[in-house]
């Protein structure tokens, strides 16, 4: 899935398990800043162990955002998570994530700002282009039905020419088409409100220009906040454009620029009710770079 500067660890992360194409994962690191306000992200995936049945893989990632409104500052999302494939034969897939993390102004300060996630997953093949994910999902950090398992189904898709693949499901969907060489459409959507719109196109050799719209949201367990269901939102819209290049064969570089828009802090047990302590922020000019490596 193609880089959105807002949106891939909500989006990217969540839905890279839904893949029943057998690969050969590798180690790969990122690192991005991006401003305005600052801030650094890094991600780092290891593959374990792997072999024609199984993969074992663990990932690690940290955020620091230096908060630009009277909120705690800075604030901290750093989690580290384990993913299991195991490929049963005919297409058939099953397998799982199991997350722990902290995302919070004192990351870890007690088990209040302890966030964890599960998921398990089956795959059932109609053919070799298309079937369907069965899975389960708990977390206590979502926009909405915290501590809640819940239940979902997704169907995939890829077209005989393998330039379309889609995963409609819910409550998300995710879909990529490359009608030639050069170009590159990509959407995901995360319900309710996470969504990442992105067209590129080469321009010489293999650098690619790109743009395009995110909208997204963060959120945080403050310590020492009076109900243990409250978070610290941030909502935040972009457009954007830029250009991606690899720099070796293992190495690659992106800068990105745009526009951010009805951005906010609030507080809030439920996304969409009784929000309160709301700060809105002026739009602002954003700019960005990610340096990427595989191993």
């Amino acid at each position: 899935m193609a880089f959105a500067p807002p949106a891939r660890a909500q989006v990217g992360e969540a839905l890279a398990f839904m893949n029943p194409s057998q690969g050969t994962p590798t180690t790969r690191g990122q690192y991005r800043v991006s401003g305005k306000p600052i801030q650094h992200e890094a991600g780092l995936t290891v593959p374990l162990s792997l072999t024609e049945k199984e993969e074992w893989l663990v990932h690690g990632s940290l955020r620091e955002r230096a908060a630009d409104a009277p909120v705690p500052n800075p604030l901290w999302d750093t989690s580290l998570s384990g993913s299991y494939r195991r490929y049963l034969g005919m297409g058939h897939l099953v397998g799982g994530t199991l997350g722990v993390g902290s995302a919070s102004d004192k990351p870890f300060h007690s088990f209040d700002e302890v966030t964890l996630s599960a998921t398990a997953y089956y795959y059932l093949p109609s053919d070799a282009r298309h079937g369907w994910f069965f899975f389960l999902n708990e977390s206590n950090n979502r926009q909405f039905a915290n501590y809640v398992p819940i239940p979902g189904v997704a169907y995939f898709y890829r077209s005989p020419d393998k330039k379309f693949t889609g995963l409609f499901g819910l409550p998300f969907a995710n879909v990529s088409y490359q009608p030639d060489p050069d170009w590159m459409l990509s959407f995901s959507y995360f319900f309710p409100t996470i969504v990442n719109a992105q067209v590129a196109c080469r321009v010489a050799g293999p650098a690619r220009v790109f743009v395009g719209f995110a909208s997204t949201d963060q959120r945080y367990l403050i310590a020492g906040r009076a109900s243990t269901r409250e978070r610290l939102y941030f909502d935040e819209h972009r457009a954007f454009g830029g250009i991606r290049s690899p720099l070796s064969p293992n190495v690659s570089l992106e800068l990105w620029g745009g526009y951010a828009f009805a951005r906010s802090y609030f507080y809030s047990e439920k996304f969409f009710k009784d929000r309160h302590d709301r700060v809105e922020l002026n739009a602002s000019a954003v700019a960005g770079a990610q340096l990427s490596v595989s191993l």
